[in-house]
């Protein structure tokens, strides 16, 4: 009997099994020091930028590496140093590489299983940065941030 080879997106997320997720590196730079006046609180700005990701198909083990560069810029600062347009300085500078390795059906396209991590991968990782990020804020006394769901990917 002859499978039939996966042709869509929809089917190929039913049948694939995420295995296991690491974070593969980690880097945490401190640029600045905040000093945060008593009476108000620490006006932050954030973002992220998901770096090209790579992936490695191995019969049904799917590897793709997912680096994420998260920042945090504040306006908050004692002293005067150089400050970006909107006069914010970078306070805060996160590197992680996540490791998601999956089961996948041995024929699968790799022209699939690219849609997949390019529609995917973000949207799987992202309760895993958001508590990084939390979790990493708290032990250097940085205000909490409660970061949005990735809901626009």
């Amino acid at each position: 009997m002859i499978e039939k080879k996966i042709l869509d997106l929809e089917s190929f997320t039913k049948k694939i099994k995420i295995q296991k997720i690491t974070i593969e590196s980690c880097e945490f730079e401190k640029k600045q020091d905040l000093f945060p006046n008593k009476d108000k609180s620490i006006e932050l700005a954030y973002g992220f930028k998901a770096e090209d990701n790579c992936f490695d198909k191995n019969d049904e083990i799917l590897s793709v590496t997912q680096p994420i560069n998260f920042f945090i810029r504040s306006g908050s600062v004692k002293k005067k140093i150089e400050c970006d347009e909107d006069g914010l300085v970078l306070v805060f500078d996160l590197k992680v590489k996540y490791l998601i390795t999956f089961k996948i059906p041995m024929d699968t396209d790799e022209d699939l299983i690219q849609q997949y991590i390019e529609n995917r991968i973000l949207k799987i990782i992202n309760p895993y940065v958001r508590e990084l990020i939390f979790s990493i804020l708290g032990r250097v006394g940085f205000p909490a941030v409660a970061l949005p769901l990735f809901e626009g990917i």
